[in-house]
């Protein structure tokens, strides 16, 4: 089973990258989809889990391709099915 720890932090690495990349602080991310700046942290660290919803509202808002995403995480899980059955 993949560690859902290591997936959250691959997509809130992602998320983070797109934020910079749209010359976004955290601050401002947190008040244009109404969070705490704290929490923008915690999602982008993968430390708190993203719901659907705010995943699909930060994704639309930073104009993220959905189909990025799902491939890290697919690429993510092959990774650990590989490093689980060389153990």
């Amino acid at each position: 089973m993949p560690d859902k720890k290591n997936i959250y932090a691959l997509l809130g690495n992602h998320l983070r990258k797109a934020r910079v990349g749209k010359g976004l602080s955290g601050n401002e991310l947190a008040a244009i989809i109404n969070l705490s700046q704290q929490q923008i942290s915690r999602y982008e660290l993968g430390i708190n889990k993203l719901s659907l919803d705010k995943l699909i509202e930060i994704v639309i808002f930073l104009e993220i391709d959905i189909d990025d995403i799902t491939s890290l995480i697919s690429k993510q899980v092959e990774y650990e099915k590989g490093v689980c059955l060389a153990d």
